[in-house]
């Protein structure tokens, strides 16, 4: 996967080209992101969501991420045919020219049909300060449905295959779908975001895959933190997939799994935001 860029001209606007010969279905999910209309005219500094804040725990990443693992296998849990999501990454209107002064998230439901079709419905988020505070009147209203596509079972091209129940299975399966050209922990964090946009696992599934995580190097854990939608987790990251300019970080807990995946960005090259920036974040529901 292609590392986000540190000018306007490669921002999520023009990510999710590489997946037009892999996922039509992603293509559709992830690529909505581009289409936000800005609510205000910006300033100089693009609106990012506050950082999360980490509160130290015990343990290494390890001991935490199989601790997390266990707990999920014994959860004996099912996947499910509905796939929901807020979603929000930084981008810009090339029309206006500007930077966004507010955070406007997406609503994704992605629902397998029992006659093998996909229902894809993205709904307007509620928006907000980089304070946290709400955008008064906003435009579209929160719960405006976007735009929404079903998809015949025929069309339907898909990334992943069927997940593995076991840990030693997860790297060359995650591999197999040409998202982690350089196997650096950081590919493996963005490449289990594609793949929870497209599949809702079993806990089992879960759990192998958390078990995974857990042999991955260069993996740190920085504590107890509060997600994007509200809910305690364990925030895991990793600056493999780019040293020195983005972070990876996975926010997990023992009763709900992956809880979200957030990009954020430590470098010191782009004008458009300030170091340290979160440039992306996804959250399940």
């Amino acid at each position: 996967m292609r590392d986000l860029a540190p000018d306007r001209r490669r921002a999520w606007r023009g990510r999710p080209a590489w997946l037009a010969a892999a996922s039509v279905l992603l293509v559709i999910v992830l690529g909505a992101v581009g289409s936000i209309t800005f609510l205000q005219p910006s300033s100089a500094v693009a609106a990012t969501p506050r950082l999360l804040t980490p509160e130290p725990i015990l343990g290494t990443a390890g001991e935490n991420l199989m601790s997390i693992s266990d707990a999920r296998r014994a959860a004996g849990q099912g996947g499910g045919g509905t796939i929901r999501f807020q979603s929000w990454a930084l981008a810009f209107d090339p029309d206006a020219g500007s930077s966004p002064r507010f955070i406007a998230p997406e609503q994704h439901q992605i629902e397998h049909l029992p006659d093998g079709s996909v229902r894809v419905t993205v709904r307007a988020g509620t928006p907000y300060a980089p304070s946290g505070s709400l955008v008064s009147d906003p435009t579209p209203a929160p719960g405006t449905v976007l735009w929404s596509d079903v998809q015949a079972a025929a069309d339907v091209v898909t990334v992943f295959g069927a997940p593995p129940t076991v840990a030693s299975r997860v790297g060359e399966y995650l591999e197999a779908s040409g998202t982690v050209p350089h196997r650096t922990s950081g590919e493996y964090f963005s490449a289990i975001r594609l793949l929870l946009s497209e599949k809702q696992l079993s806990s089992e599934e879960e759990a192998a895959l958390i078990a995974f995580l857990a042999t991955l190097p260069d993996v740190e854990v920085e504590g107890s933190v509060t997600d994007r939608l509200g809910r305690l987790g364990v925030a895991f990251s990793t600056e493999s997939r780019s040293p020195g300019e983005y972070r990876d970080t996975l926010v997990l807990s023992a009763s709900e799994g992956v809880l979200s995946y957030e990009v954020t960005y430590i470098g010191s090259s782009r004008t458009d935001i300030q170091a340290p920036a979160v440039i992306e974040y996804i959250a399940w529901e």
